[in-house]
């Protein structure tokens, strides 16, 4: 890793700061079928609360054998009613769902037109609510470190 960016302004003025950042890698990625991108939300979606809408979260946190042999996923519903702050993003597992510790940095996407698009990055469980860091709130932070364009 050649040097990690965070969105100091939200850093240096917040008492419990957004978990969120960028890493430089000194190699270059290679994509495969393991490795993949994933869309970032759109400018459209800047203020989208994607309440209700189900979403996905991929993660190596614990089961109840230890750790996992093999990637695990779930299920999760966005929910609006957590009383979390507005950079971060609530979700309660479907079913059997749950993250479990080893989860956080981890993905939280939904699927838009058969495509995922990242919404959140996990970052702790409370009460069987998972709160992620909403994606869509630092957009203007990725572009401005990246250089990618945002749609």
């Amino acid at each position: 890793m050649r040097k990690v960016y965070a969105d100091s302004a939200v850093f240096l003025n917040a008492a419990d700061p957004p978990d969120i950042a960028i890493f430089h890698l000194v190699q270059k990625l290679s994509f495969n079928s393991l490795v993949k991108s994933i869309r970032l939300p759109s400018r459209s979606q800047e203020n989208e609360s994607f309440n209700n809408q189900r979403a996905v979260s991929i993660g190596w946190g614990g089961v109840s054998s230890g750790l996992p042999r093999f990637l695990q996923y779930g299920s999760f519903r966005v929910r609006n009613d957590c009383g979390f702050r507005e950079w971060q993003i609530c979700t309660k597992g479907e079913g059997l769902t749950d993250l479990r510790g080893g989860d956080s940095g981890g993905p939280l996407f939904i699927v838009e037109n058969g495509e995922p698009t990242l919404i959140g990055v996990n970052v702790f469980i409370v009460n069987g609510l998972v709160g992620s860091t909403r994606v869509s709130k630092f957009l203007q932070f990725i572009n401005d470190v990246t250089g990618i364009p945002i749609r």
